[in-house]
């Protein structure tokens, strides 16, 4: 069906569907029985490309959720065992593209990516300001994994904050 769906309107959310099966990074429960370390390294990266192609056909078509599930599919490749240092930068500097074009659509997991990348200086510069700014973004829209960042950045002292701030950044995570 989706593969119709793909053909017949090029549609976002089939090609990111579609991104997600061959990534294998269905939601939780979709097959209990599903061991990802099950299939053999040579088809999960093949997998891994026709994933990465159909999430980028849904992300160029403006549908934002595919640029989260490309960072994952980039950053699953890219702290690989098997993956070379040189392969594994490259996936890291592409995540952090995919994080960026997907905050700048607004979408709050992207937002809290971008965040990390820029906390931890994944496939950028360490940033603090930036990771900050992201975070509280991601939290304006009411994702609570940004509130967490928010606290994590102010707890570790990683970014000046008040206690009042940090008191309510506690709550919000929780």
């Amino acid at each position: 069906f989706l593969q119709f769906a793909i053909n017949k309107e090029e549609n976002t959310k089939a090609l990111c569907e579609m991104g997600k099966l061959f990534a294998h990074t269905q939601q939780p429960g979709w097959d209990e029985n599903f061991n990802d370390e099950d299939i053999p390294l040579e088809r999960k990266r093949i997998e891994q490309k026709v994933a990465i192609d159909y999430l980028t056909r849904a992300g160029e078509k403006g549908y934002a959720e595919a640029y989260s599930c490309l960072v994952s599919v980039a950053i699953d490749i890219a702290y690989a065992d098997e993956t070379p240092e040189e392969e594994g930068d490259e996936m890291r500097t592409k995540a952090y593209g995919w994080a960026k074009a997907g905050a700048a659509l607004d979408h709050a997991q992207s937002h809290l990516d971008l965040a990390v990348f820029y906390q931890c200086g994944v496939g950028c510069e360490e940033d603090f300001d930036k990771a900050w700014k992201w975070y509280a973004r991601g939290a304006l829209y009411g994702y609570y994994d940004c509130y967490a960042g928010l606290y994590s950045m102010a707890k570790t002292k990683d970014y000046e904050a008040d206690d009042n701030f940090k008191e309510a950044c506690a709550i919000y995570a929780v």
